[in-house]
């Protein structure tokens, strides 16, 4: 036990001493350069990693085009869209599909139903295209109230006011329970079809809460913007 003592506290002297400390810096730099040197490999290992995952995908979106192309004309949009790869990739995709039909339903002398096939979808494309005009606009107004309010916050010398704080959170709670529900019923189902379509009604139902949102704080804000130019003449009128 003595000897066991004796040895702690020789120890405890040498690190307490220059020598103990040079050998301590020694060590941790030695620990140091490990980790550096470790790091570095596995950056190395995570880069060629990253290379070649990114070679794969360009090789895949190879494929795919070639593929897609002897079934039906590419324009250079759906071409570009299908080698970036998502969602652009997918909505080609699925174009390119309904092409495919359409020409085999054509073939077969189903002229009427290729047509009613091609307007359904026009109806579609249009619609996405009336709803992103429509958000696109609610955002443009959104900016132009908000500037157009803080300009009036600061003719009535209320700069740093919160009265432009409010951005409809929490405003819809049955839309959040449905998406709550929704993300709960998707993570849960193990069929990938039902997953897949659950995952697009949750989508959609987020986009939808979204517009809901920003439409009301958009009338939020022009409520605002009238009281304080009401504010600014009374103001004014008391001068």
């Amino acid at each position: 036990m003595l000897e066991h003592m004796d040895v702690r506290a020789g120890l405890k002297k040498h690190h307490a001493s220059d020598a103990g400390a040079v050998a301590r810096d020694k060590t941790f730099k030695g620990q140091r350069d490990a980790k550096k040197k470790a790091y570095a490999a596995g950056e190395a290992a995570r880069a060629a990693g990253a290379e070649a995952q990114a070679a794969q995908e360009q090789a895949r979106a190879d494929e795919l085009v070639a593929t897609l192309a002897e079934l039906t004309e590419l324009t250079e949009e759906e071409t570009a869209a299908l080698r970036e790869g998502g969602r652009a990739a997918d909505l080609v995709r699925r174009a390119v599909a309904a092409r495919t039909v359409d020409a085999d339903l054509e073939a077969k002398g189903k002229a009427k139903e290729v047509k009613k096939r091609q307007q359904n979808r026009k109806h579609c494309v249009d619609t996405r295209k009336r709803k992103k005009a429509k958000v696109e606009g609610l955002m443009q107004d959104e900016a132009r109230l908000m500037e157009r309010a803080a300009g009036l916050l600061a003719d009535l010398e209320r700069g740093g006011s919160t009265v432009l704080d409010d951005d409809g959170a929490g405003a819809f709670p049955e839309d959040e329970e449905r998406i709550k529900a929704l993300d709960a019923a998707k993570i849960r189902e193990q069929d990938e079809k039902k997953k897949k379509n659950l995952g697009g009604q949750w989508t959609r139902a987020r986009q939808a809460l979204a517009r809901k949102v920003l439409q009301r704080r958009v009338v939020l804000l022009e409520n605002r913007v009238a009281e304080l130019e009401k504010e600014l003449r009374a103001r004014a009128a008391a001068a």
